[in-house]
């Protein structure tokens, strides 16, 4: 038991070294870019943002959710025919995406629609990441070396560029040379080292097939994308003097995401992991969710104490944070987490992506709804307190669904039948 408590906590931590180094690299990019081109430029940067991350999720394809999962069931040649096949899909999906991001970025309004649509390159293309490879793997070292560091690296090159005197254009483009030298190096590794001792042939899907697989987690990841990318817009559009200031809440809970966000991610390959091995779907799911709900409450706490101080330092001083704002930034975050992990550690391997789909297509109807209403009246306290009320919504269909499926299904019915037969890791 203490031998599983202590693997357990070391995947964590590798997962979440990776994670912590790519959102305190991104934190520093924001009082960088702020001091460098100003409030107004990072107005555009922000609107560019939103709309790479909806983009790098129609370009990541659902892989995040579904990935791990068959990763974590497959031996070496079937793991490797699964991130061939998404790098293939991915990639056909890349080029008409690129071109919708520029007319995007050309048509939302925003100070400098040139810098919206660089500032949105970086996270376009991470939508190619390897990561959810490592995670069914459990390799949270290669994912830190390969992927994570050249990434950390070539941010922090970025800031001291922009500090330096550089221009907020070139600090974006070397955080977008990162992103892609991450990518080659994982995919060298997976694809020539990771599987050099099995050169089984591979067989990939029809890319057809593969689309049509997907569509259903796509949707779900994209629901999930919309809800943090929209709200961005929506407020350019109905508080524009608010923008800022919500742009820096939006990214710093995005980032403080990214960061616990292995607390989740873990339990995505650790769960189906331990079901296949015979344990009950309460005893795993409950490990998961206590685990989870422990590292929320501190991210609240975290944000009671510190959150202020955190907001006028990623503000360069220029913009001001009430403190009812950053508990409820702080609640925003925690909810995501919680809702993370009941949706693809929980419920996807159980089967449950369509109760997934549904809890994201409702939650988000009502914070989106929710959102011009009380972001129009209360400003960025009111566009804070519409997404709260949507989490808490999806956080509260999905723990129904989850406990009529652990009422009503076995583990061994419930588990993918993509999965079958299932085979011992390599």
């Amino acid at each position: 038991m203490i031998r599983r408590v202590w693997t357990g906590a070391v995947r964590v931590g590798g997962f979440t070294s990776s994670m912590v180094l790519l959102a305190v690299a991104s934190l520093l990019m924001i009082p960088a870019m702020i001091r460098s081109g100003g409030v107004d430029a990072w107005g555009s940067i922000v609107i560019g943002q939103a709309i790479g991350a909806i983009a790098a999720t129609v370009i990541g394809y659902g892989y995040g959710v579904t990935g791990p999962s068959a990763v974590a069931r497959a031996d070496v040649p079937e793991a490797r025919s699964e991130f061939l096949g998404s790098l293939l899909t991915r990639s056909v999906i890349l080029g008409p995406g690129l071109a919708i991001v520029w007319v995007l970025s050309m048509i939302i309004p925003s100070p400098d629609r040139p810098l919206a649509f660089v500032a949105s390159l970086p996270i376009v293309f991470g939508g190619i990441t390897a990561s959810f490879f490592y995670i069914g793997r459990s390799s949270p070292v290669q994912l830190l070396l390969l992927e994570t560091m050249p990434r950390f690296l070539f941010t922090l090159l970025a800031v001291w560029v922009m500090v330096s005197g550089g221009s907020v254009f070139s600090g974006l483009l070397l955080q977008l040379v990162g992103v892609v030298v991450g990518l080659l190096a994982s995919m060298a590794w997976i694809l020539r080292f990771w599987s050099r001792n099995d050169r089984r042939r591979v067989r990939i899907r029809p890319l057809r097939q593969m689309l049509r697989e997907q569509l259903q987690a796509l949707t779900t990841t994209l629901l999930t994308a919309l809800y943090g990318g929209l709200p961005v817009i929506i407020v350019g559009f109905v508080s524009p003097v608010g923008l800022a200031s919500f742009g820096v809440f939006h990214k710093l809970q995005r980032q403080l995401a990214v960061a616990v966000s292995p607390v989740s991610t873990v339990f995505q390959g650790w769960v189906p992991r331990h079901l296949k091995a015979g344990y009950s779907p309460v005893k795993a799911i409950s490990t998961a969710l206590g685990g989870t709900a422990v590292v929320a409450a501190m991210i609240v706490l975290v944000m009671g104490v510190a959150g202020q101080a955190i907001f006028d330092w990623l503000s360069a001083g220029q913009l001001h944070a009430e403190q009812g704002q950053v508990l409820l930034s702080g609640l925003i975050v925690a909810g995501g987490l919680i809702q993370a992990a009941l949706s693809y550690a929980c419920l996807v391997p159980l089967g449950g992506i369509r109760d997934v789909m549904l809890s994201n297509v409702v939650g988000i109807a009502v914070g989106l709804g929710l959102l011009p209403l009380l972001a129009g009246n209360a400003g960025t306290t009111g566009a804070l307190a519409a997404l709260l009320i949507g989490v808490l919504t999806q956080i509260l269909i999905q723990a129904v669904a989850l406990a009529r499926r652990i009422r009503t299904e076995g583990a061994s019915d419930a588990l993918p039948r993509r999965a079958e037969p299932l085979r011992e890791q390599q």
